[in-house]
């Protein structure tokens, strides 16, 4: 092709300067009908190899679910130096999920006991009791909160709806307990994050349920060990980073919006021990319990964002919290609870009650205003909730 253009060139410019009768001159309009020629061959090689290469990532980029696999493109970029890459390679999933941080305050005076190595058997005796109530606790909590989860992610709809689910609708419940929850953990900060749907299904609000009640129950739980937790939740769509050599045990990391910006809600929001629930988390809430919903996982959706709506306060400051000594949570404490259980859960609320008030009153005497703002606040988030009629019979039941 390019030899007759350059052909042509040359005829022409020939019969411009030495013009031959005998030999036809070529015009200019010949020339300008060769390059388009030209220009439509090689604008079309170039759309066939576009289309080719939209039709391979969309085969390959993608999984069946909407969820989109990376996994290829990062395991094909260079490796950066001295990072050896995986054989097996890491699996990673852009996924909607729900992430919870969790920070327990008052860590930095309980760490000075463990600077020094012991020097005696009467040291020995001080680090191990430093340990019991450091470590000890720290990793009490973090059992309490998976275990709370696994309780509550039970694949059931709520109430007589799960006889309305077809199997289909069951197993997509099933898989999303199955995908259940991942925590990560550096020092007294719990990072759990929870996928919001299941390979092949819509988004259930079953897995928010289960991470807010898990947070109301590690704040229960850290009453019961003196502790105060502060932390922040919100969902949004999240980087998952899952080891294979690790996904039998359910640990994998996360990378996204939604945990900048719980560690925000933790770290600038919350300011006093409470769990601050995120703006995007709200939303979700809301438009789920207000839909018009007619198939089973509408209605069931609809349902569980309603439940999780009980568990989520506006406070004083105008930030969402969760409400872990609300109404909702103190009637499934008295419904699901044995009567001892319910006499520890009376005497740590009574406990973190106390501690409150002597938080408000030191840091009072002390002149520090900002922190005894915040506990004049959960002090009277105290007083208002074991106002309510169900506190007073489990506070009434555990009495001798």
């Amino acid at each position: 092709m390019w030899e007759l253009i350059k052909e042509c060139v040359e005829r022409l410019l020939s019969a411009r300067v030495h013009p031959d009768p005998e030999v036809p001159s070529p015009t200019i309009g010949t020339l300008v009908f060769v390059l388009a020629i030209v220009w439509v061959g090689v604008f079309g090689l170039w759309v066939i190899l576009r289309l080719g290469l939209w039709v391979f990532g969309r085969r390959n980029g993608s999984t069946e679910d909407g969820r989109t696999d990376m996994k290829d493109d990062l395991c094909a970029s260079e490796t950066p130096p001295g990072i050896a890459p995986n054989s097996e390679g890491d699996d990673v999933v852009y996924a909607p999920c729900i992430v919870a941080l969790v920070d327990i305050m008052g860590q930095k005076q309980q760490i000075e006991a463990l600077r020094q190595p012991p020097a005696s058997s009467e040291d020995c005796q001080s680090l191990i009791e430093a340990l019991r109530n450091t470590v000890g606790r720290i990793m009490c909590l973090r059992q309490a909160f998976r275990d709370s989860f696994e309780a509550m992610s039970q694949p059931n709809a709520p109430g007589a709806l799960h006889e309305l689910l077809t199997d289909k609708q069951r197993e997509d419940m099933a898989q999303l307990r199955r995908l259940g929850l991942h925590t990560c953990s550096l020092s007294d900060t719990l990072v759990a994050f929870a996928p919001l749907a299941a390979a092949g299904s819509l988004p259930s609000m079953h897995g928010i349920f289960a991470v807010l009640h898990a947070c109301a129950h590690v704040i229960l739980a850290g009453m019961a060990y003196d502790l105060a937790i502060r932390g922040g939740v919100e969902v949004g769509w999240a980087v998952e980073f899952t080891d294979p050599a690790h996904k039998r045990c359910g640990v994998g990391e996360i990378y996204g919006a939604p945990l900048s910006d719980a560690d925000t809600l933790e770290s600038e929001v919350a300011r006093w021990p409470r769990i601050v629930v995120g703006t995007e988390l709200v939303k979700m809430l809301e438009a789920n319990a207000k839909a018009n919903a007619s198939d089973t996982h509408g209605v069931c959706n609809r349902e569980w964002a309603k439940a999780c709506r009980e568990l989520v306060f506006r406070d004083v400051d105008g930030a969402h919290a969760l409400d872990y000594l609300g109404k909702a949570v103190a009637e499934m404490q008295e419904r699901q609870a044995t009567p001892s259980d319910l006499r520890q859960v009376a005497a740590a609320v009574l406990r973190g009650r106390e501690r409150v008030v002597e938080n408000h009153k030191r840091s009072c005497d002390e002149g520090q205003h900002k922190v005894a703002l915040g506990y004049a606040v959960l002090r009277d988030y105290y007083e208002s909730r074991l106002r309510l009629p169900v506190w007073q019979r489990i506070m009434g039941s555990s009495t001798p």
